[in-house]
């Protein structure tokens, strides 16, 4: 019988790793751009709040909503006309090595779209949608996750920030809600392209403005009491976690829990302190 031979390595030594096993990595060690995805009405603080992302960011835009950001040295702005704009826009961007990439509207990329799909040189400002058969609206929504896809892909092969700008609407029909379906509100796009974006995306949340309140300590006859005022302030305000009505999504890594459903006055490094569990 041959002697056995001890195939040990010494001590402090790994097998090296080749093929699939050296793909295999720590959880941990996997570094990662955010994929954001934020909805409401227009002057809601979108595209502000995008804007406090760190680095430099490329609007890739729909329209123009840059005026709260004018002042901003890192941002610059594209204004683009057609799906083949928005995939150079995308490998100009990697190429540049933007920080962030910023998509402002995705209703309005759904439009180029459609545009594209109906052979036509202009959409009509007041849409009808008899004007697209329910196989061009399928079709529209298949392109716009090919293309927005493309791009949230990019945030999973670094550390780029990939922030998706939407409208706010009611993703329910008319036909639905004749049958007592309760609305739905959530980005303003097709109801199909907005679902595969709740989970496409890590953090879906839902801007709107209110009136800044204060409480005021009263004392009456040695008895304390609190009373809240509005300011006459404007204050603006992120949602991050449910809210009846609303698709709302925010990942936090296991074992932490959102302690907080709203941030007031959104920025980056907020954002960060929640996710980290700050």
């Amino acid at each position: 019988m041959p002697p056995k031979i001890n195939r040990e390595l010494p001590k402090g030594k790994e097998p090296a790793k080749t093929g699939l096993r050296g793909r295999i990595q720590k959880v941990a060690d996997i570094r990662k751009g955010l994929k954001v995805a934020l909805y409401g009405f227009p002057k809601t603080g979108k595209t502000r709040l995008a804007c406090t992302f760190p680095g430099r960011k490329l609007i890739i835009g729909t329209e123009d909503g840059t005026a709260s950001v004018k002042d901003d040295p890192d941002t610059e702005f594209i204004m683009i006309d057609s799906s083949e704009e928005f995939t150079e826009c995308l490998k100009i961007a990697v190429e540049d090595e933007y920080d962030n990439i910023i998509l402002d509207q995705a209703g309005g990329f759904q439009m180029i779209l459609l545009k594209e799909q109906l052979r036509v040189k202009e959409v009509p400002l007041q849409l009808s949608w008899g004007l697209a058969k329910q196989q061009d609206w399928q079709a529209v929504a298949g392109n716009f996750k090919e293309h927005v896809n493309r791009m949230l892909s990019i945030a999973d092969k670094g550390t780029v920030n990939c922030i998706v700008i939407a409208h706010e609407r009611n993703l329910v029909g008319e036909k639905e809600m004749e049958q007592g379906v309760s609305p739905l509100m959530g980005p303003g796009i097709t109801p199909a392209a907005a679902s595969w974006l709740n989970g496409a995306a890590d953090y879906l949340c839902r801007l709107f403005i209110r009136e800044a309140m204060e409480t005021k300590e009263i004392v009456t006859n040695g008895k304390s009491s609190f009373k809240s005022k509005g300011t006459g302030k404007i204050e603006y305000v992120m949602r991050i976690n449910g809210q009846p009505g609303y698709t709302i999504g925010f990942r936090v890594p296991i074992g932490k829990e959102l302690e907080v459903d709203e941030i007031v006055n959104p920025t980056y490094d907020k954002i960060m302190e929640i996710i980290n569990g700050e």
